[in-house]
């Protein structure tokens, strides 16, 4: 896989396959499955999909179509943008209870087309202080591998 910064000519290539692991929160929902294609213009939020901000995995192969799933689950996403993805999240969380933390996603990003994803966030939360204690976000994976260039401004294992 080759790498570039969104907006700039520099272009890494290395002949490596990469996986950033990182340490995030735990929390879940129940999982639905959806019955038709998802349309999304940009952004991809896993947990607007499965209904849990745990344990997705999304797997993105070019900058028009994902899959997202969680168990059994799947989902297939079909992005609307011509400028590829804007953000993609393993998982976010917005407040509730301490048990309702993200964690366990993982992003694959692989194949051999050229990607556009400008931010990519294993997981995020938007309320880090709740209940007298403060929330964390672990275990999961971003995982780049293929023989494309991959362009992207960041990558964030949680946030």
């Amino acid at each position: 896989m080759h790498f570039k910064k969104s907006g700039h000519r520099r272009t890494f290539r290395k002949g490596l396959a990469l996986c950033i692991g990182l340490t995030l929160l735990t929390g879940g929902a129940t999982a639905f499955a959806a019955s038709t294609p998802v349309n999304v213009t940009g952004d991809l939020d896993a947990t607007n999909m499965t209904g849990s901000n745990k344990l997705n995995r999304v797997t993105v192969t070019d900058n028009h179509s994902a899959t997202v799933t969680n168990g059994n689950n799947s989902w297939t996403v079909a992005n609307l943008s011509d400028g590829g993805w804007t953000t993609i999240w393993g998982g976010k969380s917005n407040g509730g209870n301490l048990g309702n933390q993200p964690m366990g996603n993982t992003i694959d990003i692989s194949g051999d087309k050229d990607i556009t994803i400008h931010n990519i966030i294993g997981d995020q939360v938007t309320q880090l202080w709740e209940g007298g204690e403060y929330r964390v976000v672990n275990n999961n994976i971003i995982s780049i591998s293929g023989s494309n260039t991959l362009s992207t401004d960041e990558i964030i294992g949680g946030y």
